[in-house]
């Protein structure tokens, strides 16, 4: 959509103002009473309703005996502000305590009682910083296949939880300003988990994956930075001739042919 700059003020402190669509102005019941919460994001300028009324959601702990933590994760991504969980045992909000330690960077218990507790969002998000952090979960993937201590792995593994995990919550809480990207952009996060998690398995299975493996993911994540058609053609191309030593390195390169597929979507 163009929309044309309106130029206000004397020559030498001109400023520009540009309109905004009355339909999304309705939706998000605006009007001039109320302000807007402006962002510069790289080249992009971003303007969202600043006043949003907090999602919640309750969770019965009785309904969800076997996924609890699975919803919660869930309802983190989807960018809930506030869960409440019901009809929880002090071992279920302890069990709780440690999931959003592990996996939910901004999450919080802030209020509990008999059989209840409350988990808030306390950060504060910035759209700015997203490339930055999917940049990293990147370069943590990578740091897994060349780790040897197995402490290191756990944390890096759960480094790369935990970002990704917030990685998604940004794009479905604030959108991204490449708006036809951030289904691919949720993803390649999914994506760059699910490496990391079959490492992790391969690992406790005592298998290993080789180094071609791990050369191959460096060259898509270059790829993503860089990318060339060629390229992409290439590594496309080269994953069917590998059928894998064992089921790990068979399942990695499955998931790094699906990040290619990811790349080309948003870069090609």
């Amino acid at each position: 959509m163009e929309k044309a700059l309106i130029a206000l003020g004397p020559k030498a402190r001109k400023s520009f103002v540009i309109t905004l669509p009355v339909d999304w102005v309705r939706a998000h019941g605006m009007d001039k009473s109320r302000k807007a919460d402006f962002e510069i994001v790289g080249n992009s300028a971003v303007v969202r309703p600043l006043a949003r009324e907090k999602s919640r959601a309750v969770l019965d702990a009785r309904e969800y005996a076997n996924t609890l933590h699975r919803v919660l994760i869930i309802l983190y991504k989807k960018g809930i502000d506030q869960i409440k969980i019901t009809n929880a045992s002090p071992k279920i909000i302890n069990s709780v305590s440690s999931t959003i330690e592990q996996r939910c960077i901004g999450f919080e218990i802030t209020d509990q009682g008999k059989n209840y507790c409350l988990i808030s969002d306390v950060a504060k998000e910035s759209a700015e910083d997203f490339q930055t952090l999917l940049r990293r979960c990147f370069l943590i993937t990578l740091q897994l296949f060349e780790e040897n201590d197995a402490e290191s792995l756990k944390n890096l593994d759960k480094s790369l939880n935990k970002l990704t995990s917030y990685c998604q919550r940004l794009l479905n809480k604030q959108g991204y300003s490449e708006f036809q990207n951030v289904n691919y952009y949720s993803r390649l996060c999914s994506e760059l988990e699910r490496i990391g998690d079959a490492y992790m398995q391969a690992s406790r299975e005592g298998q290993k994956i080789s180094g071609s493996v791990c050369n191959l993911l460096r060259r898509a994540y270059e790829l993503f930075y860089k990318f060339s058609p060629k390229e992409f053609d290439s590594l496309q191309a080269s994953i069917p001739r590998w059928g894998g030593r064992n089921y790990f390195e068979k399942s990695v390169m499955q998931k790094i042919s699906a990040v290619l597929g990811i790349i080309y979507g948003i870069r090609g």
